[in-house]
Parts: C-alpha cells; structure tokens; sequence
C-alpha cells in the first residue's frame, strides 16, 4: 500500500536521508574525520543463477529487463510489513535472477522485500513522460545458506532534447524525493542534450527496517552487523547503475564512447562516490547536492531520524559513555568500505561540484565537510541554508549547474 499521504507530503520538498536510525537512549558523538582507518574497498559478492550467468555481461551483477513500448507510468508501493506470499511481480524477479521459471529444483531460495522496503507499480495502460522504463535485480546469498536476498530498482530514461551529448546518471533523496525537483533536474539535463538515467529511488531493500542492540562489551559485533548491512544496500546502488548503463550503451549506438555524468541528491549523493567507484574512469564529472560521508553518525544525528525507521540501534538498559559510543562509531568506519568515506577518494580525479548547506541537520553539515575532504576538496557552493532550502532553491540555481557540468565535461 502507499504511504500515507501525510507522509508524502513532508518527503515532498525534503530529501529524506540515507538510512536514519533511532538510537535509544543513545549519546551521540560529532566525529572528527580522522577516527577511521584507511580501509580497502573490497564489492561485496553477488548471486545469479547459471542460466542468468550465460546472458549477462562479465562483470555485470544485476539483471536487467526493459518494459514494452510505451513506458509505462510508475506509483511506488511502501511495505509496512512483508507480503504473506510473493506478489507475481516478486516471482517475475526471482526468475530473472535464476534465469529461468521457477520450479522445485530452484538454485536458491529467494527471499522478497521485508518490512520497510519500498517499490514500484507500474501502470502500462498509462503512459510516463520518459521513453524506457527498466527493471534492474539484484541477488545477495545469505552468509552460507541457500537463500538469496533479492533487491529491485527500477529506472527511467529519458531522451535528450537536441543533438545528445551522453549519459547523465540522477540518483534522488530516498524515496524518490524531492520529485518536483528532481523534475526539474531531468528537464534541465535533457535541455541540455543529456541522455538522462533516472533511478526512480534507490533499490528497494535500501529502507527495510532492521533492529541492532549494541553489547556494550562489545560493540564490534553490532557495528560490523551495521556496517555490512548498510555496505550492502549501498554497493547495490552501484551495481544496479553500472548495469543499466551498460545496457543502455549495449542498445544505444556511440553512447558508450560519448561523456558520462551523475548527480546525487541527499541520499543519492551519500550513495554517488560508491557508485562512481564502480567504474570512475568512465564518469566525466560528478554532482554531489546536500550529501555527506559517515553514515552512521549521521544517522545518529540527523534531524529526520525519528520519521524513517529503517535502522533502529538500542544500548539495552543503559546510557553509553561517550567513550562506548566512539569505540561503537570507529568499529563501525573501520569495517564500512562502502561508506563514502572510504569510496569518495577512489574517485577524487574525477571533476566533483558540491552544494552544500551550512545549516543541514538532516545530512550535517559537518558530514558534507568531510565528504569534501575525502573527495579532496573540489569546486563546492556553500550557503547559510538548511536542507529542505538547499533543495527548493536547487532549481533557481540549475542554469548555474548546467554550465558547470558543460564546463567540467569540456576540460
């Protein structure tokens, strides 16, 4: 079912950021960038059946599927609790992964989206103004059983008005928002002659609640748990782009000659750096708007903490110590190698923007400081503005963007 529309109507204008969590009792602790180790950036493994294996690229490790002429149009579909039975949409992705219907002699067993996670409906009687709409699966195995997790993500396409220059990559707020605004975005870069790739939101297990409680003898447990858990939905954003384009560019003659480019917004720009690590040589520029490194701690501190429950961490019957708290951060960022912090100096020699809020308290402000310090501090507009203003000005500043993206692409 939908969320409510009250719901709704906050995420309208506001990009909600990546995984808030609802510490319990928790004291939370600024970082000061320079707690967490350097710590190799190691993709964490994926799962496809062998039938699958034979049809998809080497290298590639989603699925994808590309709906029928006219695209259709989309409504997304929050899962206040999972599905007593899989939906035939949910079956239809399970088959793509395996490559083949599913029947009693299935690889894997597959397990759909929980509680939390978000998706997509699709309307084919109605039309969407973008000219391709795609599905995109990923499957992760379960530690060493015999089940997989399976991950959706669905995409929008839209051609470029004029002769095209290439491929510009949107990844929005969670839950797709602010839509009015990433509207604009689109239209801006299709003006401009991009071809546009627009996650529609981030896949669909990337908000599904998930409940930690913190040993306070040892938090390395949980934080490791955290740090995987997070490093999971993060590394499928970066899978699911990498695969789309290449079938775009698969499909498209010259466009994978052509520039390419990508813009995050909020939680899509906490997500972009491990994304464009994926593939940095093939990016031209990249746009970060209101994003941040370290998500834990920004979770911990975000100002939207208590509306998007997809993380909750409890410390039990007890306050921790400031001391706890920091043991708990640190053992987090040194086993997080899909945290931004970590990926954001993978694509450092990449052309970067940074529009950044000094008064962001949903991505703190001190978050994007850091951020820009692991990107190596490149081009970055600053402005005495909170987050939900950062995005309802963005669009008088989107000619602005526009020649910088040009620019950067030219150099």
């Amino acid at each position: 079912m939908r969320a409510p529309h009250a719901f709704n109507s906050v995420l309208l204008i506001l990009t909600i950021l990546f995984l808030p969590v609802c510490m319990a009792q928790a004291l939370c602790v600024e970082p000061d960038g320079t707690d967490g180790d350097e710590v190799a950036v190691v993709w964490p493994e994926r799962w496809l059946g062998e039938d699958a294996r034979a049809h998809v690229p080497e290298g590639i490790w989603a699925v994808v599927e590309e709906f029928a002429d006219p695209a259709p149009a989309w409504d997304d579909y929050y899962f206040w609790r999972a599905n007593e039975k899989p939906s035939p949409d949910q079956l239809h992705a399970a088959e793509l992964l395996a490559g083949k219907p599913m029947t009693g002699d299935a690889e894997a067993e597959f397990v759909f989206e929980q509680a939390g996670a978000l998706s997509f409906k699709l309307d084919p009687t109605m039309g969407s103004h973008s000219s391709r709409v795609l599905l995109a699966v990923v499957g992760e195995q379960v530690s060493d059983q015999q089940k997989v997790r399976l991950d959706r993500t669905w995409i929008a396409v839209y051609e470029p008005r004029g002769e095209r220059k290439g491929t510009a990559l949107v990844i929005p707020g969670m839950f797709g928002t602010p839509e009015p605004t990433v509207n604009i975005v689109v239209t801006g870069l299709q003006n401009r002659g991009w071809l546009v790739v627009r996650m529609l939101s981030h896949p669909s297990r990337f908000t599904e609640s998930l409940r930690v409680t913190v040993d306070p003898e040892d938090v390395s447990l949980s934080a490791q748990l955290i740090a995987d858990e997070l490093g999971s939905r993060t590394a499928d954003c970066a899978f699911v782009a990498q695969a789309v384009l290449k079938h775009l560019e698969d499909e498209i003659p010259g466009l994978s000659s052509e520039p390419r480019i990508a813009l995050g917004m909020s939680g899509g720009a906490m997500v972009l750096s491990t994304v464009a690590a994926r593939e940095p040589a093939r990016y031209d520029a990249l746009v970060y708007i209101a994003g941040g490194a370290d998500y834990l701690s920004i979770g911990m501190q975000s100002n939207y903490k208590d509306m998007v429950k997809a993380l909750r961490v409890s410390w039990g019957e007890i306050t921790p110590t400031s001391e706890q708290m920091r043991a708990f951060q640190e053992a987090y960022m040194n086993n997080a190698p899909m945290d931004a912090y970590h990926t954001a100096p993978l694509v450092a020699d990449v052309p970067s923007l940074m529009i950044h809020g000094s008064k962001d308290r949903a991505v703190p402000a001190w978050s994007g400081d850091l951020l820009w310090e692991r990107l190596n501090k490149p081009t970055r507009w600053s402005y005495k503005q909170g987050h939900e203003a950062i995005f309802v000005s963005l669009p008088l500043r989107m000619v602005r963007v526009l020649n910088w993206i040009e620019k950067a692409v030219a150099e």
